[in-house]
């Protein structure tokens, strides 16, 4: 069937379909009679490496560059922006009035030395003059040294930090478990289902990341608290065809390469967030919203300014565009699923 077909019979807000092209993949915006908007994904094939693209610059790195390479390639052009920064005394500072014949005190240089010294020296009420030959003061700390190199080295940290992620969410999983032990609270890793108002069955969680079916646990309590949080949304495919070929806000961290052009579905603060995520690394980030803004419960002017930015809105335009890449962020739902709240006399 065609995918004009196939949307055509759609009254869902989006259609999203496989595709046999090794290429990009694409999603198409187009008109239903029911909804504001159609779409149609194709997704790139598994085996091709999306280029990573610097924020700064529009040159594309090579097909299979390495992080240390994406991270010296960004260095290289951030210090390029550094060297084309004030590098004149019309650009360091505005003009400065003729100056007076005789001093009190005159300083020559405009580094921190010579800021202490003339500050204080003013401050006992005398005429100071300092001189710099080189039109921006602060001298090598400010310009050329501890700040901009400590910049630089920001920019290498967070690539590292980027390699050493998993490492540290794990780090922040033993400090909770050590924060537990430490208060003598029991911890029980495993599926806990309520049985009855004052009792839970727990499957046990295996050092293999499975579950041992065969010898729950049961528990008595006195109380039930259910603080078991949300997940998020993904259309299934009855509802949207092919829906499942996108990734939700959890798939976000599970991404190895950088996806060149993205598309992210919602108007919460989710979507926004993520969306400025991929922008500000360098992908070209779309947008797609049901409604004629986004950030709706927030205040207006918080959408008005973002819809200045660099990012790109789609509504209902028609207008199809490729994608490496497709995020839901349409919203979230809580995890009850098998808890067995009906047991406990729990409506939802």
């Amino acid at each position: 069937m065609a995918a004009s077909e196939v949307c055509g019979e759609l009254n869902s807000a989006f259609c999203v379909l496989p595709s046999t092209s090794p290429r990009l993949g694409l999603l198409k915006l187009v008109s239903s009679t029911r909804t504001l908007a159609s779409a149609l994904l194709t997704r790139l094939a598994t085996t091709r490496t999306p280029p990573l693209r610097s924020l700064s610059t529009a040159a594309k790195l090579p097909q299979h560059t390495t992080t240390t390479a994406a991270a010296s390639h960004r260095l290289a052009t951030t210090a390029a922006h550094l060297r084309s920064f004030a590098t004149t005394a019309s650009a360091a500072m505005p003009p400065v009035p003729k100056p007076e014949q005789r001093y009190d005190l005159v300083v020559v240089g405009g580094g921190s030395g010579a800021m202490g010294m003339s500050r204080r020296a003013a401050s006992y009420g005398i005429n100071v003059c300092v001189i710099e030959e080189d039109g921006r003061l602060g001298g090598t700390c400010v310009n050329v040294g501890c700040v901009p190199k400590k910049l630089m080295r920001h920019a290498a940290d967070q690539a590292e930090a980027l390699r050493s992620r998993d490492a540290y969410v794990r780090r922040l999983n033993g400090i909770y478990d050590r924060n537990l032990e430490k208060d003598k609270v029991t911890y029980i890793s495993g599926h806990a289902q309520l049985t009855g108002p004052k009792s839970v069955r727990v499957t046990l969680r295996n050092e293999d990341g499975s579950f041992n079916t065969q010898s729950p646990v049961e528990i008595t309590t006195d109380r039930i608290v259910i603080a078991t949080g949300g997940r998020p949304v993904i259309p299934s495919d009855k509802d949207i065809p092919g829906a499942s070929l996108g990734i939700d806000s959890d798939g976000f961290f599970a991404l190895r390469e950088q996806p060149k052009l993205v598309a992210v579905v919602g108007a919460g603060y989710i979507a926004v967030e993520f969306a400025g995520v991929f922008n500000t690394l360098g992908s070209e980030t779309g947008l797609l919203i049901r409604h004629d803004t986004f950030l709706r419960p927030f205040d207006s002017v918080i959408a008005e300014t973002l819809q200045g930015g660099p990012l790109t809105i789609h509504t209902d335009n028609g207008e199809p565009f490729e994608v490496d890449c497709l995020l839901w962020a349409i919203g979230r739902r809580p995890n009850t699923d098998n808890l067995g709240l009906d047991a406990a006399g729990i409506e939802t």
